[in-house]
């Protein structure tokens, strides 16, 4: 999960310690690469990447100098076509991370929705979505889609409205998996969880070990209950299947949650000091 005040990345000793999805399917003899339309130097990613186990990071050198005219180089729709290339020649098994830029500001993408026109951050966001659609389209329609697991996540604070000051609205976001490698029946799963319980939830489908992934929960485990946790500068937030709560912890009180909170500050208090050990000190936890 993420460290509130420290980023992780710039930590290369520390890097180098995170347990990784690419890192693990290694091991069963996939070739990672992942995908980033800017700098991917920038906050210092691709030292993290190569050292989380990725064998490739293609980014914005690896476009010519006309595709990197945006503030944030290659736009999506150029990333998502040189991606697609790649994985449907590709050889399998592969594990591939595309990381889309353009549903960011300024929010100026070649593409104009009449639904949308209203905002700009709005039709970025229906430019994104819609390259990514484009994308899983022409999966669909290759032989690769029969063993083929996409998963759709958003990765931080952007949200629409802009102007959102409810942090659990802001925070609440989807996880879609699709792909033809999945059972034909469409299930809704509503149990609370964070980002960094994909990498449980994926590597235990798969019949794979994930007891490196100490902050992980499988939640498709049956009797799995879940928890979401997220964070800002001053704030911390925490979600269970009977409890919410937003910590503002620089202040030392509760903005907004359930209104007998006790057990939830209690866990989330907890969680939050076993993060900043792990961090300072992970053999600590490992003993």
């Amino acid at each position: 999960p993420a460290v509130p005040t420290v980023s992780v990345m710039k930590y290369v000793a520390r890097c180098e310690k995170v347990p990784s999805i690419a890192r693990e399917l290694a091991k069963q003899g996939y070739k990672s690469t992942y995908y980033y339309g800017g700098d991917a130097n920038f906050t210092n990613m691709k030292a993290y990447l190569l050292s989380s186990g990725f064998d490739k990071v293609v980014s914005d050198v690896d476009f010519p100098v006309s595709d990197r005219m945006s503030k944030w180089g290659v736009l999506d729709h150029r990333l998502l076509e040189r991606a697609i290339a790649d994985v449907r020649d590709g050889s399998s098994p592969s594990f591939t991370v595309i990381q889309t830029s353009s549903s960011h500001e300024p929010f100026d993408v070649p593409y104009s929705n009449e639904k949308l026109d209203f905002d700009k951050a709005a039709n970025a966001f229906g430019y994104t979505d819609e390259v990514v659609a484009q994308f899983v389209d022409n999966l669909r329609r290759s032989p690769r889609w029969d063993n083929a697991l996409v998963i759709l996540v958003p990765d931080h604070y952007a949200a629409y409205p802009r102007n959102e000051e409810d942090f659990l609205k802001r925070h609440h976001v989807p996880l879609v998996m699709t792909g033809g490698a999945l059972a034909k029946n469409h299930r809704r799963i509503e149990v609370p969880m964070s980002q960094s319980d994909i990498a449980a939830t994926l590597l235990g489908a798969m019949g794979l070990d994930h007891s490196a992934f100490r902050f992980s929960r499988d939640v498709m485990y049956p009797g799995a209950k879940g928890a979401a946790f997220f964070s800002s500068i001053g704030n911390a937030g925490w979600v269970t299947p009977s409890d919410t709560l937003v910590y503002e912890y620089t202040g030392g009180k509760v903005i907004n949650g359930d209104t007998d909170h006790d057990v939830a500050l209690t866990q989330l208090k907890a969680f939050l000091q076993i993060l900043y050990t792990d961090f300072e000190q992970p053999q600590l936890l490992a003993d």
